[in-house]
């Protein structure tokens, strides 16, 4: 039996979340229909319901009416349930012997007799739970939930506040001082994973391999699960390694107080470390200077001397991030995504999205992460915006992997091509006109092929169903059969659907 009704639940979600699309509102539905209790009900609307709603792009407070309202609904359906079962129940006016009684079960009985129930069945069923199977998936289970929830608030992209900053950092770039990371292997390799959303498989063993300093651009039909692909590297959700720093663009950041530069500037988070501590030190060494008295003349000077090798050691590091010159760099950024030069002193929330979005473009190349994760930048941005943007991630030093619909952009920016598609990831070397043109050619190669193959195979198959039952040629014919049974089985060429319309 059902728990509750299946069109009232569906049409509560296309309630709360307008745009969903019908398949994840079949796949909430069917899951929670499975759920066979109240308890159990509730919860997989927390831990699983809830979070499938956010990412179908859902507002945080009226999934959360949804979801109080679908654990009120289950508490109902569960008591009416056991009300309705209550009903048909009649109290025994005096115990029964199952054993004595014409009531007794065939099994029961057999048993009785010490009878080997194994002989009789033929086989023995087993009603015993092995534990510790059950306890490892539960804590499986728990693990995944808890690795969700940990970065499922994960926009890297927004402006954070200063409480949150550390607790982020931990989560997805753990790695502070990004200075003590020069030297390392900073390719991307990641092999045989699998990544589905809404119950839709997006990629099954595919292969991930992002060379460092190359310039990659992401391309696939829309809808094909490339957005999805992004989100999931930079939540981490697949082995990127730990001291690789990335950085999402994703959307556009929230507005405050905060200037536009300062904003940008604040986007360096170990350079803000650093000052703050700088800050700190320099206000430790004052008050030691006014209040001497406090200390004994060799604790005076040993908190003097610490503080002051301290500062050295910060001095230095912000020589070699080139702090003097961030704001100047800042400036420059902003200027060339087309802020104003009067405007780079306004709070962030006088922007409209479009703008706080290029704010969010500004903070990523700010920041020069490892990995620069890029979806359609060009949207917000003008001609000469693009032009400049262009001529800016040409010369990016790091890795960047952009998903675009805008070929001259990706013939100016990439030098190599991913292709996503039939669940899988297909690299090429070059631009998009380059992409193009080689993909094509494959494709051909791949027909010819195909054809050439199956022309063999219909070959060796005539020859089979004539000789095969012959006396003189029978033997040609099982040699033929072993032939085309070691053939390597080749899949059709793809066919593009192409939309034709007036």
């Amino acid at each position: 039996m059902a728990l509750v009704d299946l069109s009232n639940v569906s049409d509560l979600i296309k309630q709360s979340v307008p745009n969903i699309d019908d398949a994840i509102v079949e796949y909430v539905v069917g899951y929670l229909n499975e759920t066979k209790s109240g308890t159990d009900g509730e919860d997989a609307i927390t831990d699983f319901v809830r979070p499938i709603l956010v990412d179908a792009g859902g507002e945080e407070e009226r999934i959360q009416k949804l979801c109080e309202k679908l654990s009120e609904l289950f508490v109902q359906e569960n008591a009416s349930n056991n009300n309705s079962n209550n009903q048909g129940l009649n109290k025994l006016e005096q115990p029964v012997n199952m054993l004595t009684t014409k009531f007794i079960s065939a099994t029961a009985g057999l048993a009785a007799q010490n009878v080997d129930l194994e002989a009789v069945s033929g086989r023995k069923i087993s009603t015993r739970v092995d534990t510790k199977k059950l306890e490892k998936a539960e804590a499986k289970i728990k693990s995944k939930i808890e690795k969700r929830e940990r970065r499922s608030n994960y926009e890297a992209s927004k402006l954070l506040s200063k409480k949150n900053n550390d607790e982020f950092l931990m989560q997805v770039n753990p790695i502070l001082d990004y200075t003590t990371t020069k030297g390392k292997l900073k390719d991307v390799k990641v092999e045989n994973f699998d990544i589905s959303f809404g119950g839709k498989r997006i990629l099954t063993n595919a292969n991930l391999s992002l060379a460092h300093g190359r310039r990659y651009g992401l391309i696939g039909r829309n809808g094909i699960g490339k957005s999805t692909l992004l989100r999931t590297m930079s939540r981490r959700e697949i082995s990127v390694p730990t001291h690789i720093s990335i950085l999402h663009v994703e959307q556009e950041m929230e507005g405050d107080d905060t200037s536009a530069i300062q904003a940008v500037l604040s986007a360096d988070i170990w350079r803000e470390h650093l000052l703050s501590e700088e800050k700190s030190l320099n206000l430790q060494i004052s008050e030691l200077e006014q209040n001497p008295e406090e200390f004994d003349e060799v604790t005076l000077e040993q908190k003097k001397d610490a503080a002051n090798t301290r500062l050295k050691e910060i001095y230095q590091k912000l020589e070699e991030i080139e702090s003097d010159k961030a704001e100047s760099r800042a400036a420059a950024i902003l200027s060339g995504l087309g802020f104003p030069a009067d405007r780079h002193r306004d709070p962030t929330k006088l922007f409209s999205g479009g703008w706080r979005m290029r704010l969010a473009l500004a903070r990523a190349l700010f920041c020069r992460p490892d990995l620069l994760l890029l979806d359609e930048p060009t949207n917000m941005l003008d001609i000469p915006a693009v032009a400049w943007l262009e001529q800016y991630l040409k010369k990016w030093p790091s890795t960047l992997l952009v998903v675009s619909h805008d070929r001259e952009f990706l013939d100016e920016v990439a030098t190599d091509i991913l292709h996503q598609h039939s669940e899988r990831l297909d690299y090429y070397k070059g631009n998009f006109t380059q992409f193009y043109a080689t993909k094509e050619e494959r494709r051909k190669n791949h027909l010819r092929e195909y054809e050439s193959q199956m022309q063999y195979r219909q070959h060796l198959q005539d020859f089979i169903d004539r000789w095969r039952y012959n006396a003189k040629r029978g033997p040609q014919a099982q040699s033929k059969i072993k032939i085309l049974e070691k053939l390597p089985v080749l899949e059709p060429p793809e066919i593009e659907v192409g939309v034709t319309f007036k």
